[in-house]
């Protein structure tokens, strides 16, 4: 686990989405040098390859969506604006946030640079 981590930080890979795609496949897609990834990856398939249901307790201990502070920033700053349809969208993705929702992809996505939000006040 330290190489990877040492690998999603050097490559400033998500970490949510990372270790949701570890079962899907699709954890890759966080990397630019994907080849690094696969490496590890190899190694990793083959050390996990006499245990049972990996890819079950993969999907059930990681969650594909969080509450990323860009959003709740953007959910709070809406509600000011007496507009709740944010919060509810919300609560409804995050009351299954294990499940892979096409409708709710966009909260996957982490913040682009001019959305990440630099001071929080609600302990995230």
């Amino acid at each position: 686990i330290k190489s990877l981590l040492e690998l999603m930080s050097t490559q400033e890979a998500d970490f949510t989405n990372t270790f949701a795609g570890l079962a899907n496949g699709t954890a890759s897609l966080n990397f630019d040098d994907t080849r690094a990834f696969r490496t590890w990856e190899t190694q990793w398939r083959k050390r996990i390859a006499d245990e049972n249901d990996v890819d079950v307790r993969l999907t059930s201990s990681n969650p594909i969506i969080i509450p990323r502070n860009h959003q709740i920033e953007a959910m709070i700053q809406a509600a000011v604006n007496d507009d709740f349809t944010p919060f509810e969208r919300l609560m409804t993705a995050y009351a299954q946030p294990y499940e892979p929702l096409p409708e709710f992809a966009d909260l996957t996505v982490p913040p682009r640079p001019e959305e990440e939000v630099q001071a929080t006040f609600c302990g995230t």
